[in-house]
Order: structure tokens, then sequence, then C-alpha cells
């Protein structure tokens, strides 16, 4: 059976949430941990919302006879920035200048933790549905994302994983992806999440 990769579109919610929930992983309970909201609703929330990081407009949803089987959200890294700004000045319309506080300063940790190169393409977010993840969906996805790398005319793939995330990090080693870069968490963030190896991989035309 054919997998068949599109475009997502802004009604994929509840395909994206879960798919956005498991790879964030702890670093997700950390930014966005509110009794007020639970992670789904601010997943959702930013999904939904279009032009930015976390956004439907940079993601694509994979199929299989019609029924969605994995989620990728990916971008040029020279994009990144623009992106990421984008998701700041639209998170306090979604979701209020407390909670946009609250996110500034959880983050704070995170701004000298490199993600993507500007001559990369980045795989910021990828999933496939738990049952099926023995079926190469994910190798599919990753294959698809290297394609739109080239698209880019960028000859870099990179990622970031969860340094624990030991056969996610044994596939991406099977595909060609080498660890460039380790960084650690301390403090309170490392109670959620230990820290992620950036991965990256050159691509042949």
């Amino acid at each position: 059976m054919s997998l068949e990769i599109r475009a997502a579109r802004p009604d994929d919610v509840d395909v994206a949430v879960p798919m956005l929930r498991a790879s964030m992983g702890g670093l997700a309970n950390y930014l966005f941990d509110d009794p007020r909201r639970t992670l789904d609703e601010y997943l959702a929330g930013m999904y939904q919302a279009a032009g930015h990081r976390f956004s439907w407009t940079v993601s694509f949803v994979a199929e299989q006879e019609g029924k969605a089987v994995g989620y990728l959200l990916s971008y040029p890294g020279r994009a990144l920035n623009g992106l990421q700004l984008a998701f700041l000045r639209k998170f306090p319309g979604l979701f209020g200048w407390g909670d946009t506080l609250r996110l500034l300063r959880r983050t704070l940790p995170l701004l000298n933790a490199p993600e993507a190169e500007s001559d990369e393409y980045y795989v910021s977010n990828i999933g496939v549905v738990p049952q099926l993840r023995n079926l190469e969906h994910g190798t599919h996805l990753m294959a698809f994302a290297e394609s739109r790398a080239r698209l880019a005319r960028l000859m870099k793939c990179s990622l970031a994983v969860d340094e624990t995330n030991t056969d996610a990090i044994r596939l991406y080693e099977r595909l060609g992806y080498r660890i460039v870069f380790t960084r650690r968490f301390s403090g309170q963030l490392a109670e959620k999440e230990s820290g992620y190896h950036r991965m990256v991989k050159p691509l042949t035309a």
C-alpha cells in the first residue's frame, strides 16, 4: 500500500496534536504546563494559527488509504528565526499576555541552544501513529523531508532528538544522520527533559 504525503490543513488538528505532543516530549510539558489549560489545548491553538513555527502551514500529513498515519513539520533553517518571531507575536492573541510572559521566562534557558543552520533543511517535528511505527512510515517521511531540502537547494538536512530516545537515534543514524552537537539541560528544565542531540545529514544531488 502506497503512502501519500500532502500539505497539512487546519482541520488536521486531531492528527497533529498527538504527534506534536509525542515529538516534543518533556520540553512541551516544561514550556506549556499550566493548570488553566491542557497541553493539547495549547498545541491545538498553536497548530491552527497560520504562519509560524508550529503551524499547519509548515506541516505535512502522511496518509495510507485515506487514513492519516504520520505527521511532519519542517522548513528551511533560514526560515527558523522568522517563524519563531511570528510564533511569539501570535501567542498573546491566542493565550493572553500572562501565558506569554510565562512562556518567555521558560524559553530563556533555550536561547543558546542551537536548532538549525541557515544552509540546512530542518525537521522540527515528526511522528507516526504508534501502532504503525514498524512499517517504515518514519523512513518515508524523512525521505520526503530530504526531497523538500533539495527543492529548496539545501544539501543538508538536520533535526534535534531527545538524547534518551535511543530508537529514534538509531533510525536517524541508519538513514545517514550524525550527531554534531549535544546540549544537556539543567535546573527545572532538566526535570522534564535531560537534553538533546543535534543531528545532520549531508545530501547528495
